[in-house]
């Protein structure tokens, strides 16, 4: 075969002489090649980009989940309402990796916790170009499934820094049993050694002294983790009566008949009649109504005559051997004197200042309204709200307030201490919109809350029996402490005052006792519901407390614990 003598030379020409167009050409394919990469990490970043966001929506799903899962029932039934919150926000039940008792973390292997865990990958768009077609994402929510209101015992006051601070106090209570679980914000101060809780005990910051008795578990939670104050909302208050009234004495005596009727408005009222077969019945609105301790007669307080059929006594000082007769309403202070007989008419007492039993052998027991008007009967028992105190201070005095709870008065509560007297807790108008606050009576221009008296709950005696047949809450809602400083604030529309409110003055000692709520007496005194306080004190060997924890006043409070 004949060789082409021009093609050799021809090739070495075109590699010795340079080439506009070749060199035009590898340009073309170098830029198409950095396109190409410029192209795809700019479409990675961007698929990267959604995926984070996705992943941000999961995280927000697990957190929402989670706490839905901790919402109701145990930890036997979180994973599932988990699992089910997931499915019906739009993703397939297979998204969900876990959903149970968590597996890892501070929580793992607790069963008062809830761990969820989503997985799933996310297509891509532009990265496909450089062989990436999908990306995980993943997330991870703990949440917590406390009750925060299933416990009858609670004691809210966290620690103030540097010191631990005894939410609830044992000295000496060696025989008080607690029927249901206890908790405490800050740490419990068990110096009893026998005292009995039969339920859970959780305290935030552990136990400062001898734990009690047998508690079929002790969880300790993590800081922070909740015993809350529940926020149980305060009762309406009635419209009051005018608050123009007379500091005239006035006198009454045995009545000619059987029985008188004291119109309203009269001032100042002193009754003294030595006849037991007689009644004196007073209508409101009163100054302050006495009972001498010669009287004999009984002592009826009515309701108005007319709506809103309400009493509203200023001072009312229960003296004598004859029945005290109270009637549901205002009152700023009512004192009961040694040997009195009070009986309590059922339903709702709104008391600004206190309501002190001071002396011995006195009786406070609860009795049906058989004569009051149709707007306050039906009524299924008593509850009061105190502003600052309420004494049972003599051992040798009885108390019973069985029934509980006036219709008004939500979550079974038959003793609410408020904490202060004064605005925000009381108003001329209680509970306007408009006004200064409420549900307590502020009562007229000129009263001021006296500075002289405890703030505290103090239910003691010795061996005479002492029944509360419903639960006693004294709120906390201080988010600046220790001080607590009051302000102005109006209570907000669901009837609980704004934090820094409570307490307007701090828990004063009443009988040499430090706490919002003081317990003591060697036998006989049962509580039938929560105590719920910043500070508790049981002082004595005679306290048994049962908590029913019916489900119509639980309320689970779940929190995000990771």
């Amino acid at each position: 075969m004949a060789k082409d003598s021009s093609f050799i030379p021809a090739i070495g020409r075109l590699m010795r002489e340079p080439s506009t167009t070749r060199s035009r050409g590898q340009i073309i394919l170098m830029y198409a090649l950095m396109m190409t990469m410029l192209l795809g990490f700019a479409g990675l970043a961007i698929d990267v980009g959604l995926a984070l966001a996705q992943r941000h929506n999961y995280e927000k799903l697990a957190a929402t989940c989670v706490l839905e899962g901790a919402q109701q029932g145990d930890s036997t039934t979180w994973g599932t309402r988990a699992t089910n919150c997931v499915t019906t926000n739009g993703l397939s039940a297979g998204v969900v990796e876990y959903a149970g008792i968590p597996q890892s973390g501070p929580y793992a292997g607790n069963n008062k916790f809830v761990e969820l865990r989503l997985r799933n990958t996310q297509s891509t768009f532009f990265a496909k170009v450089v062989k990436v077609n999908t990306l995980p994402i993943a997330a991870r929510a703990v949440a917590g499934g406390f009750t925060i209101v299933d416990f009858g015992l609670m004691g809210l006051q966290p620690a103030i820094p540097p010191a631990i601070t005894n939410s609830i106090s044992c000295n000496g209570c060696s025989s008080a049993v607690i029927n249901g679980n206890a908790c405490t914000a800050g740490s419990m101060d068990a110096n009893g050694a026998g005292m009995q809780i039969n339920g859970e005990v959780d305290p935030n910051q552990g136990f400062s002294g001898t734990p009690p008795q047998s508690p079929p578990a002790t969880n300790v939670p993590p800081p922070n983790a909740p015993c809350q104050d529940p926020g149980y909302k305060l009762p309406a208050a009635p419209v009051p009566l005018s608050l123009t009234m007379p500091a005239v004495p006035v006198t009454i005596g045995c009545p000619v008949g059987s029985s008188i009727e004291v119109p309203g408005a009269q001032g100042n009222i002193t009754v003294n009649c030595n006849d037991a077969t007689k009644e004196i019945m007073i209508r409101p609105p009163q100054r302050s109504v006495t009972v001498q301790t010669t009287n004999d007669a009984k002592v009826t307080l009515l309701g108005s005559a007319s709506p809103p059929f309400t009493g509203q006594f200023q001072d009312v000082t229960a003296n004598g051997s004859g029945d005290v007769v109270l009637t549901p309403g205002f009152y700023d202070n009512i004192d009961v004197k040694t040997g009195t007989r009070v009986k309590l008419k059922k339903g709702l007492y709104l008391i600004t200042t206190k309501f002190e039993v001071e002396a011995s052998n006195a009786t406070v027991t609860v009795v049906d309204n058989p004569a009051d008007p149709p707007g306050v009967t039906g009524q299924n028992g008593v509850s009061m709200v105190v502003g600052l105190l309420f004494s049972l201070n003599n051992g040798n005095s009885t108390m019973n307030l069985t029934p509980c709870c006036a219709k008004e008065m939500d979550n079974h509560i038959q003793l609410y201490h408020l904490g202060g007297c004064d605005e925000p807790y009381s108003g001329a108008t209680p509970n306007d919109p408009g006004g200064a606050g409420g549900p307590l009576l502020k009562w007229g221009a000129s009263w001021t809350c006296p500075p002289g008296v405890p703030n505290q709950i103090y239910w003691g005696g010795s061996n005479d029996p002492k029944v509360m047949d419903g639960s006693i809450y004294s709120p906390y809602l201080c988010s600046v402490p220790p001080t607590c400083t009051a302000n102005t604030a109006h209570p907000d529309p669901e009837r609980r005052p704004q934090p820094n409110t409570l307490p307007q003055r701090q828990c004063a000692n009443f009988a040499g006792a430090p706490a919002c709520v003081v317990i003591h007496g060697t036998s006989g005194t049962d509580i039938n519901g929560q105590v719920i306080a910043p500070t508790i004190l049981l002082n004595g060997n005679g306290l048994e407390l049962t908590y029913n924890q019916s489900s119509s006043i639980i309320a689970r409070q779940p929190f995000l614990a990771e």
